[in-house]
């Protein structure tokens, strides 16, 4: 069986067999994003399948779901921006855990006290990674062959900084916002470093859930979780058209832009 497939994906037939996440959404909670918790838990409920809430640099996204009664489909995850700019997905056993990490870890890195600070944290990644191993928890390097300003791959190249990896379970080697071009090299570096594979559709606008997936054969979370660590999952999902990527770049500039300007900001603190 093919474990990395670039393919539409059939829900239908694979949850028959495994447990199936999309490992990377985003909520209104994150600064880029008009994602409302309920709707997608709503797909998540309409699919049967596991989304990973993984909001830039806060966990307010996960805590609104968990008080909802579809708590069931939510894996508890966070999207650090590290003092350098680049991007690490950290995923939780358990809401408490995360949450208790969160208060001590995340929030004095935070820049400033406004959604402004969702952008950027001032948490080196050495430091972010060294802290990890003392958490039970799954990081993985979410998009690293994007542009370079965000590109965790070039960040590694340097000979200073690649030990670090030891402290990295699996890479992201399909996220629909990429290009093919993108993760194709994200997954021959992920291979090249023998690391465990993720994906997921990094979804910023309703309804995309479930577009890029990692499934394993697991009975709960954290079977699921743990799979991944050991590189015992399957990833699988397509890349958005040219006209999509554009719509979802113009959607992210907007919700910025909704920030900056006050329109609507999210200030809601659980």
């Amino acid at each position: 069986m093919n474990k990395v497939l670039f393919d539409s994906v059939n829900l239908e037939d694979l949850r028959k067999d495994f447990f199936v996440a999309d490992m990377h959404h985003h909520t209104k909670y994150s600064h880029d994003s008009n994602n409302s918790v309920s709707h997608i838990l709503d797909q998540c409920e309409e699919k049967k399948i596991y989304v990973a809430i993984t909001d830039h640099n806060t966990i307010s996204g996960v805590l609104k779901a968990q008080t909802d009664p579809r708590k069931k489909w939510l894996i508890p995850g966070i999207e650090v921006t590290v003092k350098e700019g680049k991007d690490v997905l950290v995923y939780f056993y358990s809401v408490t855990a995360l949450k208790k990490w969160f208060e001590k870890r995340i929030k004095p890195h935070m820049r400033r006290k406004s959604s402004l600070k969702l952008n950027k944290t001032s948490y080196p990644m050495k430091d972010l990674l060294l802290d990890l191993q003392e958490e039970k928890c799954l990081v993985v390097l979410p998009h690293p062959c994007c542009a370079r300003a965000k590109s965790t791959y070039h960040y590694f190249q340097d000979s200073s900084r690649a030990y670090l990896l030891e402290y990295i379970h699996a890479i992201e080697v399909i996220n629909e916002t990429m290009t093919r071009k993108n993760n194709l090299a994200a997954l021959g570096w992920a291979m090249s470093l023998a690391k465990p594979l993720a994906a997921g559709s990094d979804g910023h606008r309703p309804n995309r859930v479930g577009e890029a997936i990692t499934y394993a054969k697991a009975k709960n979370k954290t079977e699921f979780l743990d799979a991944v660590k050991k590189g015992k999952t399957f990833v699988k999902g397509t890349e958005l058209k040219p006209n999509q990527r554009l719509m979802a770049g113009v959607n992210i500039v907007l919700q910025k832009s909704r920030v900056r300007n006050n329109r609507k900001l999210d200030t809601e603190e659980l």
